[in-house]
């Protein structure tokens, strides 16, 4: 399962249901697999099971550990990750061990890593401002919509009646042609980003405050026009 649903805008988790998820799996001896293809390096150094508190059996992690060369990783309890060396467990890669994105790997973990986190605190001050931004300039427009996102996870404007989009089936409720007019609105005023609702507004240690200040002035008058 993803720790926070990724694919449908951003969905974080409600309060309590990652941990009941944990307990229900150790009382029933399951397995609990975490992907944090998106969420890994990105919520936290630690990913979504540090952020929230709540550690899997295993977890998957993708090119966000090596900036964005060809690398992905397993992580686990030892017992388990001690299946792949004798063989019981096959597993087989083309970047397995590859020596240029392990040192990329390496160069992330230490840029992310360095005073005490302090890219974290960058994202998240400049992701903060965009996302509460955006929910200001939806809330007093005319326009059936909301923002949901997790600061330096990512934002996403969703195009609904509903308060809050919680699942899938919630987020097929979404009106994807206003969302298409919206981008194709910000996309005249110098702001690209995925033409697909689904997906989601990413903040990086590149953006500044006048990325985001440019983003909210075309954000609204792009909300103005689609009104």
């Amino acid at each position: 399962m993803e720790p926070v649903m990724m694919d449908i805008g951003i969905a974080p988790p409600e309060d309590g249901y990652l941990q009941t998820v944990r307990e229900i799996t150790q009382k029933h001896g399951l397995c609990l697999i975490f992907d944090e293809v998106i969420t890994g390096f990105r919520l936290a150094a630690g990913g979504a099971q540090q952020y929230f508190g709540v550690k899997p059996d295993l977890a998957c992690f993708a090119k966000a550990l090596g900036g964005g060369f060809p690398i992905a990783a397993v992580t686990g309890r030892r017992e388990i990750l001690e299946q792949v060396g004798p063989g019981r467990i096959l597993h087989a890669g083309t970047f397995n061990g590859n020596p240029i994105s392990c040192a990329a790997a390496n160069a992330t973990l230490n840029e992310l890593s360095a005073n005490d986190g302090e890219a974290y605190r960058q994202m998240n001050n400049i992701g903060k401002k965009l996302q509460d931004g955006l929910t200001e300039l939806v809330s007093s427009s005319c326009i059936q919509a909301i923002v949901q996102g997790m600061a330096h996870l990512g934002v996403q404007i969703l195009f609904t009646p509903l308060k809050k989009v919680r699942n899938y089936r919630e987020f097929l409720t979404c009106n994807g042609a206003k969302y298409n007019d919206y981008h194709k609105q910000m996309l005249k005023r110098g702001v690209l980003f995925h033409p697909l609702q689904y997906q989601h507004l990413f903040v990086s240690t590149a953006h500044s405050e006048a990325d985001i200040q440019l983003t909210l002035k075309a954000a609204e008058e792009s909300l103005k026009i689609i009104a």
